[in-house]
């Protein structure tokens, strides 16, 4: 639990010492200076919550650590990549009847059309299969055939059970070039997406998302073993899943990686 507290700081490299959540310097890691520098940050600090005090921003029924965190210049975590990261939108105002099924008429489309063709193409996973409208959307972006995808698709469909109130869908972003070999569970769930309803391609796609199954499936094993219950359309999920061609994953491929659609870097 601490190593994993730790990575999750992204405060840099050991040793660290964090003083109401801010690192020390590296030259104030010095054994011998450590404890003046620590007395001249508690004799710092002290005058702050003595005039918050004085001005009745903090007061005995206050958590002391809530206030800190409430401060302005106080982030929950440093890590460069969140700070320093430019915000990145998909402008999703265009509106169009366009769908990602031509890879041809696809790629001439600009920014916002490709976008608006992305969204009229997605099939979404649902906690129920039901006509209510959910507010949260999340479009999971990964290579579904690398551990880390699958992962980052198994937690999204964990939090779904969860709330009612989320909708999931999938594009797949390979680390590699896509080939019948290396895009076994990119297909297995694209087709359980296209012929099942939304409650059993959910069952089917979190076993895809296991790590056992991938690798039994990359072993050689056949696809059918791990259908879902009686109800799931087993005959026109095994049609369309042989069917499928390279032809969803390019455009797949061209969505994540067009720069002002998207800027995916390759895999998760």
């Amino acid at each position: 639990e601490a190593k994993s507290y730790y990575e999750q700081t992204g405060v840099g490299p050991l040793p660290v010492v964090l003083f109401n959540g801010m690192p020390f310097q590296k030259d104030q890691l010095d054994p011998d200076d450590l404890e003046t520098v620590t007395m001249h940050k508690i004799l710092e600090t002290t005058s702050i919550f003595q005039r918050a005090v004085y001005l009745g921003e903090l007061s005995n029924d206050q958590d002391v650590v809530e206030y800190i965190m409430n401060q302005p210049n106080v982030v929950p975590r440093i890590n460069s990549r969140i700070l320093t990261s430019d915000r990145e939108y998909l402008d999703l105002t265009a509106m169009n009847n366009f769908y990602v099924d031509d890879f041809a008429r696809f790629s001439t489309l600009d920014s916002k059309d490709k976008t608006a063709a992305v969204a009229n193409s997605m099939t979404y996973l649902t906690k129920r299969d039901d006509s209510f409208v959910r507010p949260v959307t999340f479009w999971i972006v990964g290579d579904f055939d690398k551990p880390s995808g699958r992962q980052l698709l198994y937690d999204a469909i964990k939090h779904q059970k969860s709330s009612n109130n989320v909708r999931i869908s999938m594009i797949n972003n390979p680390s590699e070039e896509p080939n019948s070999s290396n895009t076994i569970v990119a297909k297995a769930i694209w087709a359980a997406l296209q012929t099942q309803t939304s409650n059993n391609a959910k069952n089917f796609i979190t076993k895809m998302a296991k790590e056992e199954i991938a690798k039994a499936l990359e072993a050689g094993a056949d696809i059918l073993e791990f259908a879902v219950g009686v109800s799931m359309a087993v005959c026109v999920y095994k049609d369309r899943v042989f069917v499928l061609t390279m032809n969803f994953l390019a455009l797949h491929v061209h969505t994540t990686k067009d720069k002002v659609t998207m800027e995916c870097s390759p895999k998760v």
